[in-house]
C-alpha cells in the first residue's frame, strides 16, 4: 500500500491534471503532445480532410501522444467528456525560431534547463575548461548531444570526448535528447524532433557571451557521433563544426536488419535499453534522473509527464521490416552528410562490434572539400579513440573550432588514462604519437597542413604496428582522394570446385548443395573477454561439414591490399520458404 500511496503522491507532484482540467497540446515536428488531462479521457484526433484518424486514452499522468503526422497540418482534439474542441498546427522542421528565442536564454556553468522550440526543457550541464571559471571565457566550445547521460551533473564529465575535450582547454556542454534522463518529452530514434532540438541546442549555446566567436563544435562517439550527422546537416547558422566517430550509415542496414533480417543481438539490447531509459523516473529510467528526482529537482520530475507514451523502440523497429524512406530517412545519418556545411572530422572501424562497417557506404556522399577529413581502420567500435586518431581529431577542433595553432601533445598525459579506460587495468601503455604540428607557428600554416592531407586516410593492419600484438597501433597508412579510391583495381573471383575462390571462370556446372541448420552454426566467435581487449579470446570454430558452404582463396604468392566495397552475385535455389545468407 505504502508504494502506491507514494507512486500517486509522485503522480501529483509531477503535475497531474485535476478532473475537467482543460488540456494543453503541445505540437512538435511530426507529432502532437497532449498534457494535463483529465486521466483517462477519451481524446480524438481529427484530420482537417480525413476526419477522425486517431484516438486514444489520457494515461495516469493524463498525457496523450499521437505519433506520425503531416507537418504543417492543423487538427483538432476531441474529448468524449466534453468541453470545447482544441487544434494545434503540426511544425515544419524547417520552422525555425526567431533569433531572439534563443537570446532569450541565458546559461550559466552547471546543471540547467534549455528551453526547445515546443516548449519542451532539456537537462543540459556547462562545464568551463578544466582548473576555469564560467568568467574567464570567452572558451572554445563543444557540445555532446545523446540520449545516454552527457547532462549528469558529475564531477567530471560522463562521455569520453567531452572529458578529452574539457580536460584540453574547451568549454563543454552536454545535452540529454529528448525523452532520456531529466529532460522532457518523448524519446524518439533520431526523429526530425530531436534533429531540431539539436539544432536549437546549438543555437542557444552558440549565443552565449562565453563561447569564443559564437561557433561551438559538436563531439561524440557512437549515439553522439550519429546525432551530429543530423545537426549538421540542419545547418545551425552558429554551429563551427562537427566531429562524428563510430556512426551508422542508416538505421535499416546496420545495425538494424542487416542482410534484411533483424538484428536480435545489439540492435535489440540497445533499443530495449532506450526503452528502460525512458522510463520515468524515479520508478524507473536512468539512475542519474531517479538521484535528481529524490533528490528534489522538480523541473526533472515535471519532465517526465510525457514518458508513459513513449513508443516501444524495439516494437517500433520491428514494425518495418522493410527499408521505408518516408520513416528511414529522417533518420539515417547517409541522407543527411551531403548537407553538412562546417569542417567535418570523421572516424570509424570496419570490425565495429555495434554499429557495423556498413558506414563505408556512405563515405562518397560526404562533402569533398579541403576541410572534410576522414580516417577509417580495422578495429572496433572504441578505435576512433586510438591515439593515431585522437592527435588528428584534437589537430581538427584546435584548427577549426578553438581558431589555434594545434597542439594535440598536450593529450600525452591524459594518453595513458584513456589508454585504461578502453583496454582495461593492466594493459600495456600505446605509443604516443608524434605531434606533426610542432614546427607550425601560424594557423593559416596549421590549417593548409591538415588540409593537404589525403580526403580519407586508411590505417592499415591497426594492431600490428608496435612490438605487442593486437595494441591499436597501424603498421602503415594509405591516403585517397576519394572513396570508393580510384586507385583500386577491381578483382573478380570465382566459386569454383572444392570450396575455392578462383581467378578464372570455372567451366563445370557444378552445383553446390547444402541443409542449412542454424543450430549446427557457431553462436558466438567471441565467448569470453571483450572485443576491445589488445588480443581478444576470439574462438574460430569450423563450419559443420553439409549445414554451410565457404569458399577461399589459395595462399596468395604476394602481398594484397585491399580497399573499398566488394559484392557478390549469387544465383541460389532453396526449398526452404526462407533461407539465411
Amino acid at each position: 500500500m505504502r508504494s502506491r500511496i507514494l507512486f500517486v503522491l509522485l503522480l501529483l507532484s509531477a503535475g497531474q491534471a485535476p478532473a475537467g482540467a482543460t488540456p494543453v497540446l503541445q505540437p512538435n515536428v511530426g507529432y502532437l503532445s497532449i498534457m494535463d488531462a483529465t486521466p483517462g479521457d477519451t481524446l480524438t484526433l481529427v484530420h482537417p480532410q480525413r476526419g477522425q484518424v486517431a484516438s486514444g486514452q489520457a494515461d495516469a499522468y493524463g498525457s496523450l501522444l499521437f505519433p506520425f503526422l503531416e507537418q504543417g497540418t492543423t487538427y483538432t482534439v476531441q474529448n468524449a467528456a466534453g468541453g470545447a474542441s482544441m487544434s494545434a498546427t503540426i511544425l515544419h522542421f524547417e520552422d525555425h525560431p526567431p533569433q531572439s528565442f534563443y537570446e532569450a536564454q541565458t546559461l550559466t556553468e552547471g546543471y540547467q534547463y534549455i528551453r526547445m522550440r515546443d516548449g519542451t526543457l532539456l537537462a543540459a550541464t556547462v562545464r568551463p575548461p578544466l582548473g576555469k571559471m564560467i568568467a574567464d571565457g570567452p572558451f572554445p566550445t563543444v557540445i555532446e548531444y545523446s540520449g545516454y547521460n552527457p547532462a549528469e551533473p558529475s564531477a567530471t564529465p560522463a562521455q569520453p570526448s567531452e572529458l578529452i575535450a574539457w580536460a584540453l582547454g574547451y568549454a563543454v556542454v552536454g545535452v540529454n535528447m529528448r525523452g532520456s534522463g531529466c529532460s522532457g518529452g518523448v524519446f524518439g530514434i533520431f526523429d526530425y524532433a530531436t534533429t531540431a532540438d539539436g539544432y536549437d541546442v546549438v543555437e542557444t549555446v552558440g549565443v552565449q557571451p562565453w563561447v569564443l566567436n559564437h561557433k561551438v563544435g559538436m563531439v561524440g562517439l557512437s549515439f553522439s557521433g550519429i546525432s551530429q550527422t543530423f545537426v549538421g546537416g540542419s545547418r545551425p547558422p552558429h554551429l563551427g563544426a562537427v566531429a562524428p566517430l563510430s556512426t551508422i550509415a542508416d538505421i535499416y542496414r546496420a545495425p538494424g536488419y542487416p542482410g534484411g533480417i533483424f538484428n536480435n543481438g545489439f540492435a535489440q539490447s540497445w533499443l530495449s535499453e532506450r526503452g528502460r531509459d525512458a522510463q520515468p523516473a524515479p520508478m524507473g529510467g536512468q539512475s542519474w534522473a531517479r538521484k535528481r528526482v529524490n533528490d528534489g529537482d522538480t523541473v526533472c520530475l515535471a519532465n517526465q509527464k510525457m514518458r508513459l507514451q513513449q513508443l516501444d523502440p524495439v516494437l517500433q523497429t520491428k514494425a518495418f521490416p522493410y527499408y521505408t524512406p518516408a520513416f528511414m530517412d529522417e533518420r539515417s545519418p547517409a541522407t543527411w552528410v551531403d548537407q553538412i556545411e562546417v569542417p567535418m572530422f570523421y572516424s570509424a572501424a570496419f570490425q565495429d562490434e555495434q554499429t557495423g562497417p556498413d558506414f563505408a557506404s556512405m563515405l562518397s556522399r560526404f562533402p569533398v572539400r579541403p576541410d572534410v577529413k576522414v580516417t577509417v581502420q580495422n578495429g572496433v567500435h572504441t578505435s576512433p579513440f586510438d591515439l593515431e586518431v585522437v592527435w588528428d581529431w584534437v589537430a581538427f577542433l584546435d584548427i577549426y573550432v578553438a581558431g589555434r595553432v594545434p597542439n594535440p601533445s598536450r593529450m600525452s598525459p591524459f594518453a595513458p588514462i584513456l589508454t585504461l579506460q578502453i583496454l582495461g587495468t593492466g594493459s600495456p601503455m600505446v605509443p604516443v604519437p608524434s605531434d606533426s604540428y610542432d614546427d607550425v607557428t601560424s594557423l593559416d600554416d596549421a590549417k593548409a597542413r591538415f588540409e593537404s592531407r589525403p580526403f580519407v586516410v586508411v590505417r592499415m593492419e591497426n594492431g600490428a604496428g608496435s612490438s605487442i600484438p593486437g595494441l591499436p597501433v597501424s603498421r602503415f597508412q594509405r591516403g585517397f582522394s576519394q572513396w570508393p579510391p580510384k586507385e583500386a583495381k577491381p578483382m573478380t573471383l570465382f566459386f569454383a570446385a572444392h570450396g575455392k575462390l578462383a581467378r578464372k571462370r570455372p567451366h563445370s556446372k557444378k552445383v553446390d548443395g547444402y541443409r542449412p541448420d542454424p543450430a549446427a552454426r557457431p553462436m558466438s566467435s567471441l565467448p569470453t573477454g571483450s572485443a576491445w581487449d589488445v588480443i581478444p579470446p576470439y574462438e574460430w570454430l569450423p563450419l559443420v561439414e553439409g549445414t554451410a558452404i565457404a569458399y577461399a582463396t589459395p595462399p596468395l604468392k604476394k602481398s594484397l591490399t585491399e580497399v573499398g566495397p566488394g559484392s557478390v552475385d549469387l544465383w541460389l535455389r532453396s526449398s526452404a520458404t526462407d533461407s539465411d545468407l
